[in-house]
């Protein structure tokens, strides 16, 4: 069974949750917070053609849990590109420095990661908010629109606006 295919068999109810340790094994995945990490990891690897078993996704899990608290900082798609080439270091999942980056529009927009600190209003302005965000690409969500901000490793920011599709 592929990695993938988990979340479509617990989506349709075919499986209790009792089931997941077994239809997980092997993959390092537990049912918590890091366990969607560490998933999302294994899915990045599995769309490459890679089988995440032959990684050691348990290690990815252990050294997600014990060294943020955020380990989104760095995505797991590029944990799994890192896993993939061999660059991976569990250093790379340490806090990273943050950069205080200005952000147009009136939100409210919820940060991607679970973990991440909702944009903040500074004092005396009412049209932008701000945000504390290590260098990368961050994802927000707001009511209509999601906000993609690339914050490169002078402070400065870039940001697309795009609309979100209606659900039918």
């Amino acid at each position: 069974m592929a990695v993938g295919d988990l979340y479509g068999l617990f989506r349709l109810g075919r499986f209790g949750t009792d089931a997941f340790p077994t239809l997980t094994r092997g993959f390092g995945i537990r049912l918590d917070w890091i366990g969607g990490y560490v998933a999302s990891a294994a899915l990045a690897l599995e769309r490459v053609g890679l089988d995440p078993r032959s990684f050691d996704l348990e290690r990815l899990s252990r050294e997600a849990s014990s060294r943020s608290r955020d380990p989104w900082t760095l995505p797991a798609r590029e944990a799994a590109r890192r896993l993939v080439d061999g660059s991976f270091r569990a250093g790379a999942l340490d806090d990273p420095d943050r950069r205080r980056v200005a952000l147009q529009g009136e939100g409210p927009w919820a940060p991607e990661s679970p973990f991440a600190e909702a944009p903040r209003r500074p004092s005396g302005t009412t049209y932008s908010l701000e945000a504390d965000l290590p260098v990368g690409l961050w994802r927000f969500l707001g009511a209509e629109d999601e906000r993609l901000v690339s914050v490169v490793e002078d402070g400065s920011a870039a940001w697309v606006i795009r609309p979100l599709r209606s659900l039918p």
